[in-house]
């Protein structure tokens, strides 16, 4: 059976992609006795020449920056995993490192892209919750305005029935305006209930506008991050191919 993974993805080719990147779901868990990995995967246009996936089973994580074949290809790898070692793939040529030295120095490198993973997964979050609010608001926008146009009927209806109230006799008159009270008491709690909901909606904006800066930064991070790491696997592959390290596979 193969492990159980807990898997984030980003797919990053510039900031702008990065909400998108976001509403990707979670996929499914793969049952592997009663361990549970946690799987990162980055996908950006520089990992189609160079691609890098660490499987580290001390700490039950997976660290993939390339396609979804080289992440496949490196889980196939060694099923058991049994050992670390780390997956590279650079142009059309594929190795593999299963030095402990080495390994650390990777773990290392790609130590920021599990604090980016759980930064991303936290705004992820953030993102389906301001989704569900701005749907809840949106149905309640719609029950207000249903209302707010019922209210319009009963106005005119009770509009049509003034000249024949005003000359009528008491009874009549009073309920009229009892009818009047009820309408102008409906419409007072109307007024009210748009009136939150444009608070609830401004507040809206401000947590959107809140999450917006949040996924600037988080691109910007992501960004940085990538160019410094690809460098150091290419340098940590080098020194590899020099000491005689990495194995062609």
């Amino acid at each position: 059976m193969k492990p159980v993974f807990a898997r984030r993805i980003a797919a990053f080719v510039a900031p702008a992609v990065l909400v998108a990147a976001l509403a990707v779901p979670a996929l499914p868990a793969r049952a592997h006795g009663s361990e549970s990995w946690n799987e990162t995967w980055t996908s950006s246009d520089a990992g189609r020449a160079f691609a890098y996936i660490l499987v580290d089973p001390v700490k039950h994580n997976i660290i993939a920056t390339g396609t979804e074949r080289d992440l496949k290809q490196a889980r196939n790898y060694d099923p058991s995993r049994a050992k670390s070692y780390l997956w590279l793939r650079d142009g059309d040529k594929r190795y593999v490192i299963a030095d402990a030295a080495l390994v650390q120095r990777a773990r290392t490198i790609l130590e920021p892209q599990l604090e980016l993973g759980e930064l991303q997964s936290r705004l992820g979050d953030m993102q389906s919750r301001l989704g569900d609010e701005q749907s809840e608001l949106g149905d309640e926008q719609a029950r207000l305005g249903d209302w707010q146009a019922s209210l319009g009927d009963k106005q005119a209806a009770l509009a049509d029935r003034a000249q024949d109230a005003s000359s009528a006799d008491g009874d009549r008159q009073r309920e009229w305006q009892k009818k009047q009270a009820e309408l102008s008491d409906e419409q007072n709690e109307l007024g009210r209930r748009q009136e939150l909901l444009g608070r609830k909606q401004a507040q809206l904006g401000r947590d959107q506008a809140k999450l917006g800066a949040e996924q600037a930064r988080y691109g910007a991070r992501e960004a940085e991050y990538s160019a410094t790491a690809r460098k150091q696997m290419k340098a940590l592959l080098e020194d590899s191919l020099r000491a005689g390290n990495a194995r062609k596979v």
